[in-house]
């Protein structure tokens, strides 16, 4: 889960992140991953790190960031000068 949030950063697919970084956060409220036990609140302090994720990613795709920016052409020197 962790593996794929980040991918979808890194692709600036910041809904897709942030919908597997709340699916991650109820598997590790759970105990699912990330706990020693299966039961409620197992892992309570990952599970709020995996919501904060979400809550950043989906801050992020609200403002739109789909693209790196991208310099000018001009914007490199030539080698040499």
């Amino acid at each position: 889960m962790l593996g794929a949030t980040a991918a979808f950063i890194i692709d600036r697919q910041f809904n897709r992140a942030a919908f597997f970084a709340l699916g991650a956060a109820v598997l590790a409220y759970f105990g699912v991953i990330n706990g020693t036990a299966l039961g409620f609140g197992n892992s309570t302090p990952v599970a709020v790190g995996y919501l904060a994720m979400a809550v950043i990613c989906i801050g992020l795709a609200r403002q739109g960031l789909t693209a790196p920016a991208t310099a000018p052409e001009n914007a490199v020197a030539e080698p040499g000068e």
